[in-house]
Order: C-alpha cells, then structure tokens, then sequence
C-alpha cells in the first residue's frame, strides 16, 4: 500500500528532547517488567486489547513496553504519539476514521485496523515531552470521560516516575566524579556516608527535603532522618548485617519510610551505589520522595478494586476475601442478590435513574449486613454478601429477610415513585464447594432458581441446580443449532365449531424435529427457549409461516379459515411485533381478522411484574397492541 507521510509539527525543544532521552538510555532496549505491569493495568483499567508506553525519537518511535501486541520500532509518519507529545493534555482519537490526521494511516485502512487511541505524554523533570503512555482499540469509543483522562494522566506520571528511577540507576554505573558532579546539581536527594554511617556529603535537594542544612547533616550519622520506631528499616538493616553487609543491596530499589527534621514522616526510594576513597568504603544514595506516587497508586488500587457507582468493593475484590477466607479454613456464606424488575427501570426511565435506583438498593443492603460482612457489588444489578461463619440458620434467614423487605421499599426517583424488589441465591462453603469461583457460580444458580419462582424470594443451592443448568445450556446450543438447521416445524391443530363440527380455524403447534430424539413435544425445550435469545426470532418465523400456510388453504377456497399463533414474551420486549404483523399480514394478502395472537397467562403475569402501576392491567398491554394495528388481529 503506497501511503503518503502524514505531515506533522516538530516540538520547538526537538534537540533538548532528544538530548533529555537519550539520558534515559530506554532507546532500542528489551522490555521491562516495571514498565509492562503498568501497561496492563492500563489495559485491564480501560478494557482495551492494546497499551503501549512509547519513546518519540528524532524519526521513528520505540516501544518500551506493550501489552496485547508484539512490540517493534516504527516510523514517526505511522505513529499516533508523535501527536501526543505536541502539548501536555491527554490526546483522544475517537474514531481514527474520520480523523483527517490519520484516517489514510495504513494501520487504521489495513490491519489491525486501529480506531480508538488515547495518550498521555510522558514529561521528563525537566519539562520536555518525551514518549507517551497510550490505549489502543480496534473499536470506536466515544465514552472517553474527563475523569478517564485524569486517571490515564495518573498512569503516565507512574511511568515517568519509573523511568527516573531507571535513569538514576544508570548513573549508578558512572565514574566517582561523575556522580559528584551530578549530585550537587542534582533535583533528587543525594547523600554520602562512611561505611560507619557518618554523612560526609549532603547535597541541596536533601537539604530541602529531609529540613537539615548542610552544616547540621555533614558529620552526623544517617540515624537523623530514620524514625526508630519504623519496622522494615529496623528489619532492613538486620537483613544487612546478616546477609553480609551493604553490598547484598546494592543496585536495588529500596522503599522505606524516613523523617525529616520536624519529625513528619514519609516514603522514599532509594538506589545505593559505593566506591573506594583514600582506601576506605563510601557508600552515595540517590534518594526520591514517593508520597505523590504511592498516593497515585492507592487511588489506582481504589480504581481497580471497589465500585465506582456504588463505592462498594467490586467483583474482584469480593472474590480475593472469599479466597481469604476459604484459604483460611473459615465457614463461609454467600449470598447474590439480584434486583427484580430493574431491566423495566432501566428501559423505560434510562440509565442515570437506573444507576440511582443501584446506589439506593446498595445502601439498603449493607444496612441490613453485619458489621464483620462484606457487601459488593457484583457486577450489572447484582450484589454479594460474604458471611464469614455464619453458623445460625436463624440469623441467616433474618438477613435474607431484611434485604427483601428493605429492598422492596418504594423509592422517589426524579418525582417517579419506583418499586423494585429483589431474589436471593445462597450457598456456604465448605458444604457447596471450596473455590471462590464455584461458591459464586453456585450461589447464581439458586438466584436464577428464585427468580424462576416467581422473585422476591431466597434459595439455597441444591446440586441439582447444577445438573440442570448443564442441561438448559446444551439444550440451548442444541436449540441455536435446529433453527440454523431448520429442525423447527409447525403442526396445525384444528378449531372446530361444535354446534355443526365445521372446522373454522387452526392452532399453530411448534415441534422440533430432532436428529438423534425425533420429533419432540414443547415439553422437552419449550421453557428454555422462552428464556433463550431465540424466542423473538423463532416467534416471528412462527408467525410468517403460520400466515403462510394459511394463504395457500384460502387460495384452496377454504375461505372462512382462521390462524392462531402463541406468542412469546420476547417478542414484546424487542418492540418490532407490530411491524411484523403488519408486514407479514400484507406480504401474504391476509384481512387482519384471520389472525389470532394467543396470550398466555405467564406472559401477563410477566409484563404486570415488570410495568410501573400505570400500565400493569394486562388490558393496557392488549390495547397498546391494537391501538397500533390497523384493523387489528384477534387478541386473546
């Protein structure tokens, strides 16, 4: 493919830049694992399949580390970074595609076909731009909010600070005079001592950082900026001492807390180096406060960790203190909560009162939790409880039953009065198994069990459930299978007129022709293809061919000939049964009136669970449908 060089402007600092990069002694080097866990987390943190950090050179662009892609060198003309170390703000292609800049791309026109990018630059101490930190997607995204920006801003700062690291360690390996040299001008703390202790070097950045002149450091030992009562340096310098002296940590990155001269405590990281002076060991420490990164970084754990809706701990979370405690030998129960009629919510009054409705049902949940439980979000419009040794049978039932009758309150929503419920799935460990996993997936299984018996209830698991949820799943696959194979076929029962036995009508009868099992009754799959994605579509091929047999017996003369279809509750929440209807009524030249829709009572059971008080009467539900039929088809 012959691409033309996308044009693009040079940062005015090009040769203080480049000059700024090559100190860090990053350019065609292997990747680092420093470096790749930070670009996972990106990547796990946005779900995108690609993260990279990248070094912007003079021509080309080198990857230092990348996540869902084989790394290489590229040419600056190819790269989206080079944009996005222009100026310091975080750049957000959306859609590659109908970007000027980089729509003729080969990797957005050919594969991978890149769509999505977003990156942040990477800016050195000394304020020029020199790579970025970056997201990559073949998908669009238009979702990219303000506080996604300041997060993969955060990221970025976390690279920088790892690259300092890399180039104080680099000049670790330099000569004595040159680390002298750089020490006194040095932003970063740097101090010399005896192999005693004693400080003989203390240069200005640790001046203003541990609060002691030169004159009140330079001849005191380097106990003044350790607090005594701090554990892991008391640890570490017994570590020292029997693992043979200061050299077992040289060339290591060491965090501990220090003090400084007011008392104030905080985190450095340090790097050691040592030499020979006039015969006798010096050791020099390249000191970093870390506050603002390990701040960087509990925010980012936080992130990762706990709900951003709702506050709670998240999936992940949950799953990590249930392993805990199953590691821990701890009787344990779980409990998934799921909210009823929240897709109703989330369909007719949108997803900012629906995220409202999940922050109210959260806090009625931990309300009625134990002070030693965790409560979490688990995930769409389910919660978890973990129970640990919950022995009381009684005391479990009582908070079941407080979190179905808290939940279940009427709540006010944007002047709306909502009315939700909520079902309950449980299992305990070790009895239902000892795998996070398994006790979760078990404790799904009796929610949809309580779900499937009517809502607002609690069930425990019984392996049965198990065995059944194997057997809806491959009868499912089974069921995608026969109608991709045609294995779905239609019978006709007649409708006859008792006063003069005439036959007036016909009812459509689905049976599924099997390979292996022949011709199987609704009873053998009819209840998991109601729940199936496939009900929508098998109701309106049922319809179709239903009015399609119908028109070849009035084209026989059999005039007074009638159809009834039963229909699925699917297809009413698709929203296209009207159309359908309507479409196939025409196509096959049909009055509308030989055309009977067949209710049954579950369907309204289940819409009047799912309707707001104004449109629970399954009147309204009949009406909705022939207000928007003209001469409408029978409805029973």
């Amino acid at each position: 493919m012959d691409v033309q060089p996308r044009p693009y402007s040079l940062p005015p600092d090009k040769e203080p830049r480049l000059k700024t990069l090559s100190e860090y002694g990053f350019l065609n080097t292997p990747p680092e694992e420093d470096f790749d866990r930070l670009t996972q987390l990106a990547a796990r943190l946005f779900d995108v399949p690609v993260s990279l950090v990248t070094l912007v050179g003079d021509r080309v662009q080198f990857p230092k580390s990348g996540t869902g892609v084989d790394i290489c060198e590229t040419g600056r003309e190819l790269s989206f970074c080079t944009y996005s170390i222009l100026d310091d703000s975080v750049l957000i292609v959306p859609d590659a595609t109908k970007d000027a800049r980089f729509s003729g791309d080969p990797l957005v026109v050919g594969p991978p076909h890149l769509r999505f990018y977003a990156g942040a630059p990477l800016k050195s101490p000394l304020g020029y731009n020199v790579g970025a930190l970056c997201l990559i997607d073949t998908k669009p995204r238009e979702d990219f909010s303000e506080n996604d920006r300041k997060t993969l801003g955060d990221l970025a700062i976390l690279v920088v600070e790892r690259m300092k690291t890399r180039r104080l360690e680099r000049v670790n390996q330099d000569s004595q005079r040159r680390f002298q040299n750089i020490a006194a001008t040095s932003p970063d703390a740097m101090i010399f001592t005896s192999a005693s202790g004693k400080i003989i070097f203390w240069n200005a950045a640790a001046g203003r950082l541990f609060q002691y002149t030169p004159a009140e450091a330079i001849g005191q030992n380097i106990d003044i900026i350790i607090p005594p009562h701090i554990k892991k340096v008391r640890d570490l310098a017994k570590q020292i001492k029997e693992r043979g002296g200061v050299e077992t940590i040289l060339n290591r990155t060491i965090e501990i807390i220090v003090a400084r001269k007011d008392g104030s405590e905080f985190p450095i990281e340090f790097s050691l180096a040592t030499w020979q002076e006039k015969g006798y060991a010096t050791y020099g420490a390249i000191i970093r406060d870390i506050t603002e990164r390990k701040a960087h970084e509990r925010e980012l754990d936080r992130i990762a960790r706990y709900d951003k809706l709702t506050g709670l701990p998240n999936r992940m979370l949950l799953l990590e203190i249930l392993r805990k405690a199953i590691r821990n030998k701890s009787a344990a129960t779980v409990l998934i909560v799921g909210v009823d009629r929240f897709r109703h919510v989330n369909s007719t009054l949108g997803r900012s009162a629906a995220d409202e409705v999940l922050a109210n049902v959260s806090k009625r949940i931990a309300e009625c939790a134990r002070r030693e439980d965790t409560v979490a979000r688990f995930g769409g419009d389910k919660f978890a409880i973990l129970l640990p040794n919950m022995a009381d049978p009684c005391e479990l039932d009582r908070i079941c039953a407080d979190v179905l009758s808290s939940v279940e309150k009427p709540m006010q929503i944007g002047g709306e009065q909502i009315n939700v419920g909520a079902s309950i799935g449980i299992s305990i460990a070790p009895a239902h198994g000892d795998d996070a996993d398994d006790l979760t997936a078990h404790a799904e299984l009796a929610l949809h069990q309580a779900k499937a018996d009517g809502g607002h209830t609690r069930r425990i698991f019984l392996p049965g459930l198990h065995e059944a949820a194997l057997a809806h799943r491959s009868t499912e696959a089974q069921l995608r299978d026969a109608v991709a194979n045609h294995e779905l076929e239609l019978f006709y029962q007649p409708q006859v007129r008792l006063p003069d036995a005439s036959v007036v009508g016909a009812e459509a009868l689905l049976r599924w022709n099997h390979p292996q099992r022949g011709l199987l009754s609704p009873a053998a799959f009819m209840a998991v293809l109601e729940r199936s994605p496939l009900a929508a579509t098998v109701g309106a091929w049922t319809i179709r061919t239903a009015c399609k047999q119908l028109a070849a017996w009035r084209r026989q003369s059999i005039m007074d000939m009638r159809i009834s279809v039963n229909l699925f509750a699917a297809q009413f929440r698709t929203g296209d049964l009207v159309r359908i209807v309507q479409e196939t009524l025409t196509q096959e030249n049909l009055p509308p009136n030989v055309l009977e829709l067949e209710i049954t009572e579950n369907i309204i059971s289940s819409k009047t669970r799912r309707c707001s008080p104004r449109c629970a009467s399954s009147t309204n539900l009949v009406s909705v449908l022939r207000s928007t039929i003209t001469e409408p088809a029978m409805l029973h």
